[in-house]
């Protein structure tokens, strides 16, 4: 069971399955006077989704964090006179045959938009990769300036890059991952990433 909540509005989804009581609220990143409310949407069009931060609001919304007006200001909004609590999460919600569905992508600062205007959560595709069994350690990048993503790739022993590149796009599409979030360029090394070389920040 997958079960999506948070401490200042309990439950708000299982399964991937907006509860009842929830109302969600959509705010692009790049532009928060596009936010989208999807339950205000007509049934019947299971094809239109938001994408964007994640704002929930539910019976058990807490009013604010005590004594942190900063805090407070900075995590709730009102919209249409209701209060809702900003998750930082990104994610896409959309309605299929009156259920509503919400998945959630990554925390705000991990994901970032393509030039085709894609969501993308590396942490997503980096973990895909890093489920072949030549890949070590993944690293995929991109940004809002280009087409395409680039995957830096740490092979494990035995394995060489040159057939590699082909291999990996077909392993991704075949998990599942979005034909436009496949990364189309590759960069290959042997020497791991640690915090001893550098190559790696200790957290």
């Amino acid at each position: 069971v997958d079960l999506y909540g948070s401490r200042e509005t309990g439950g708000i989804a299982r399964n991937g399955v907006v509860y009842d009581a929830v109302r969600i609220h959509i705010i692009p990143e790049e532009a928060a006077e596009d936010a989208v409310s999807p339950e205000t949407w007509e049934e019947g069009a299971p094809t239109k989704r938001a994408r964007g931060e994640i704002c929930v609001a539910t019976p058990r919304l807490s009013s604010g964090y005590y004594n942190d007006k900063t805090a407070t200001e900075n995590a709730f909004i009102s919209v249409g006179g209701v209060q809702y609590y900003r998750t930082g999460d990104m994610g896409e919600y959309w309605v299929d045959e009156g259920v509503r569905h919400l998945c959630v992508l990554d925390r705000k600062a991990g994901v970032f938009k393509m030039q085709s205007g894609e969501w993308v959560s590396p942490a997503t595709v980096e973990g895909v990769l890093e489920q072949h069994p030549a890949v070590r350690q993944a690293l995929v990048t991109g940004s809002s300036s280009e087409t395409a993503l680039t995957a830096f790739v740490v092979l494990r022993p035995g394995f060489a890059a040159h057939p590699l590149a082909r291999e990996l796009r077909t392993w991704c599409a075949h998990h599942r991952v979005k034909r436009t979030t496949i990364p189309q360029r590759y960069a290959f090394d042997t020497e791991p990433w640690t915090p001893d070389n550098g190559l790696l920040t200790a957290t």
